[in-house]
């Protein structure tokens, strides 16, 4: 399953990276309003909303991982 968490994290990081360049909602656009007005609390926040979004994803795939294939002997 690792390369599920692989493609996951590819999902996530070009999901951001179309919001940032089109978008005109979600968390990659956020992040580009603020910092292009310096409301740099703003933008770590949403950098911290991102990351912390992709470690919840990573950890959920990991628990199912283990739930659904666990003859892998983790």
């Amino acid at each position: 399953m690792t390369s599920l968490r692989l493609a996951m994290s590819m999902a996530l990081s070009i999901l951001v990276a179309a919001e940032l360049l089109g978008g005109d909602r979600g968390l990659g656009f956020i992040v580009l309003d603020a910092a292009n007005f310096f409301r740099t609390s703003d933008v770590f926040a949403g950098v911290l909303l991102i990351g912390l979004l992709g470690l919840l994803v990573d950890r959920l795939i990991d628990v199912l991982t283990r739930w659904l294939v666990h003859w892998q002997g983790r």
